[in-house]
């Protein structure tokens, strides 16, 4: 900088050299104004430790640091100055946590963070901005662009969560993995991808819920909490010569979704077949109109065996399932399938993980008892031309887990509890979750709280 060393502020004139620079007559050097220094707009000079220059592209200074080939953009990057003794390189652009502290150089220590370890999630630094060998000072940046990895896997403008092994993913990690937002991709690239890193802890709310029970004054049987199942226990077949089947009873509120599953795929011998639903729909907003109708595949060709599907509607009343031509002029077609109504706990469509169950009930009578919570999804159902049975297996079983002593005790006291669960529910998806109860004889429970524990996975 021709040999400009240093300058003191006189009043509000601006900078004046005072030790090299200027000649006898007083004069400062061309790139001494009254308001400061300017530095030269032009081509970026090889790195240079200590090195000052003006970065046209960033528009702001770029100040060369001591570990070769590392450069700031001042005012839009920040670092920490760490070492690495995890006994291994940490490659740019991966998150690092703090592990320690390194006595020699008064420096945090550092190691690769991973999501499903709260340990090291919880002390995320950012990401490295350069190789940091093992064994070495480097430096890591915790606001601005990390520049030349690769982020190939990554959607631009998404949000970069922390996954696993340091790296990163536009996956929303689930419970139990933390969730830390590490930034936004700028650039998706194999070698020269860009991370602008705004570190956000992403805290996660309750999605618990509680419910009653009581079987007194009413029989033996199976009951349903949180939701219910209502289904036909013998199949539909429908066919072109017979194409439709009601279900329900007219007048009954059901506020359920029309469902299926399907013995296989439907058959057509032209054209484009499909299934839909007739009957009062019911809003979520409070309103029932007659005579709507709500699609459950536009294709019957396209059905799986053993899989569920619903219309996207809720009906409340007797509807009508019925096969419908699409397009062409089919001639003979035909679906078989069980049918029914379905309604479940999904916490307002939101996405969820079930961490944990628990049932306290007073017995009214000496009978056994089971309790299951029921995963609501679309794979795992059995089609069954008679005696079917609707649901795709549990979460967690009474019966599986108090095999040995599991009764109700007339007027006594009993529970079952379930923890360290891990199921995602995808209630934005069409799953949720289901209580149900098998009591064995008539008035089993004079009452019963039930309790589900979770967390929500939605972003709010």
């Amino acid at each position: 900088m021709s040999g400009i060393k240093s300058y003191r502020q006189e009043g509000v004139g601006g900078l004046r050299q005072i030790k090299e620079g200027v000649g006898s007559g007083g004069s400062s050097p061309s790139n001494v104004f009254s308001s400061g220094i300017k530095l030269t707009n032009t081509s970026l000079q090889e790195w240079a430790a200590g090195q000052l220059q003006y970065d046209p592209d960033s528009l702001t200074l770029l100040a060369d640091s001591g570990i070769t080939g590392v450069r700031n953009n001042i005012g839009q990057e920040e670092w920490y100055l760490v070492y690495n003794n995890s006994g291994a390189q940490i490659d740019n652009g991966k998150a690092v946590f703090a592990s320690g502290v390194d006595a020699t150089n008064n420096v945090l220590t550092i190691g690769v963070a991973d999501s499903s370890s709260f340990g090291t999630s919880a002390q995320v630094l950012g990401l490295a901005t350069h190789d940091i060998p093992d064994g070495t000072l480097g430096l890591v940046t915790y606001r601005g662009i990390v520049r030349d990895f690769d982020t190939s896997a990554l959607s631009v403008n998404g949000i970069a969560y922390l996954g696993t092994s340091g790296n990163l993913t536009n996956t929303k990690p689930l419970y139990p993995n933390s969730r830390i937002a590490m930034g936004s991709i700028v650039k998706s690239d194999v070698s020269e991808g860009q991370v602008q890193v705004i570190i956000n802890q992403i805290n996660r709310r309750s999605a618990s819920k509680s419910y009653s029970f009581t079987s007194q004054g009413i029989g033996a049987g199976t009951y349903w909490k949180a939701g219910f199942y209502d289904w036909s226990s013998v199949d539909a077949n429908l066919s072109q010569a017979s194409a439709t089947i009601t279900y329900g009873t007219a007048g009954i509120a059901k506020a359920a979704h029309a469902s299926i599953v399907a013995s296989g795929p439907g058959v057509v011998d032209s054209g484009q077949v499909g299934l839909r639903v007739t009957g009062i729909r019911d809003s979520e907003n409070g309103v029932q109109v007659a005579a709507q109708t709500g699609i459950v595949t536009e294709d019957i060709t396209t059905l799986s065996a053993d899989t569920y599907y619903e219309t996207s509607e809720k009906f409340s009343g007797q509807v009508t399932f019925e096969l419908y031509v699409v397009s062409g002029s089919p001639t003979t077609y035909s679906l078989d399938f069980n049918y029914g109504f379905s309604k479940y706990e999904d916490i307002q469509n939101q996405d969820f993980t079930i961490t944990a169950f628990e049932a306290v009930w007073r017995g009214a009578a000496n009978s056994s008892l089971d309790i299951e919570l029921m995963h609501h999804k679309a794979t795992g159902w059995t089609y069954a031309a008679t005696g079917f049975e609707p649901g795709n297996g549990n979460i967690c079983k009474k019966s599986d887990d108090q095999g040995l002593a599991g009764n109700a005790e007339s007027g006594g006291d009993g529970a079952y509890k379930r923890v360290n669960l891990d199921t995602f529910i995808d209630g934005n998806g069409s799953e949720g979750l289901l209580i149900k109860v098998v009591a064995g004889a008539n008035n089993t429970i004079q009452t019963m709280d039930l309790h589900i524990a979770g967390f929500s996975e939605e972003l709010f």
